[in-house]
């Protein structure tokens, strides 16, 4: 017998990709200040992040970042560690709905219009699955003054959780998440070994854990809906082999939409 395998429809919306980068935007913008430098002022150092596991960044920061860049400090990185479906929060799996929204009118060069109606949209969607996203964000720093800098500015916002908005589209099931912060903070120090002999200048990495829910779906179907403005009835009188090709109309009633149904 003869094993015919059919391939699967294949899907792809970069769902998971797409929020780690909104969580890493979350952490970006932090900035340090240094000591007083040799003109007598002060300076503010911008802190980068980039997304990687702790072993991956430090060889990165050893080995001189790359070809084109180089490694620069202070600076984050972000790394999911879990992905649990949530089963608390699951529903109808196989329910599915359509849904209805106006966009904003745009003029020719992109600019939102106002008190302007735009394109009348339908979305048929399916119910998504609920998903735990546990990452961890770490901060390295050449010194304990930057990391202690960043560690505060972080904890000073998340007292236990932050909302973030990952999308403005009303189409989406769940445009808010929220990022919560379990409260631990470890401390490290990280000591590199190059050539047999330890480097003088070690980094301090600090390690926050935190979670939020990402929403898996399936492909959507989106599409503009086409108003009727006009409907034409017309009136045959039924006789013996009535076909409707041939036959002619007695009468007939045009309904006319109104300005008001327009608008709905």
């Amino acid at each position: 017998m003869k094993l015919s395998i059919k391939n699967k429809p294949f899907f792809n919306d970069a769902q998971i990709k797409r929020m780690l980068v909104q969580l890493m935007s979350a952490f970006a913008g932090y900035r340090v200040r240094t000591g007083y430098q040799r003109d007598g002022k002060q300076r503010m150092l911008s802190v980068p992040i980039i997304y990687g596991d702790p072993s991956n960044v430090f060889s990165y920061s050893i080995n001189g970042g790359s070809d084109n860049t180089m490694p620069t400090l202070p600076m984050m990185s972000l790394y999911m560690t879990s992905l649990k479906r949530k089963d608390a929060w699951l529903r109808q799996p196989q329910h599915w709905e359509r849904f209805r929204y106006t966009e904003r009118a745009r003029d020719a060069d992109g600019n939102l219009l106002v008190n302007v109606p735009g394109k009348k949209m339908i979305v048929e969607r399916f119910m998504p699955v609920p998903f735990d996203l546990g990452f961890e964000v770490s901060i390295w720093a050449s010194n304990n003054d930057q990391g202690y800098q960043v560690v505060e500015q972080i904890l000073a916002v998340f007292g236990d959780s932050m909302e973030v908005q990952l999308s403005n589209s009303p189409a989406d099931w769940a445009f808010l998440t929220d990022i919560f912060f379990s409260g631990d903070v470890q401390f490290e120090k990280a000591i590199a070994n190059i050539g047999g002999a330890a480097n003088p200048d070690p980094m301090y990495l600090y390690t926050l854990p935190f979670s939020t829910v990402i929403w898996i779906s399936a492909p959507v179907k989106v599409y503009e809906a086409k108003p009727i403005y006009h409907i034409h009835v017309p009136i045959f009188e039924l006789e013996d082999e009535f076909d409707f090709d041939t036959a002619t109309p007695l009468d007939g009633i045009t309904i006319h939409a109104e300005d008001e149904d327009e608008t709905n």
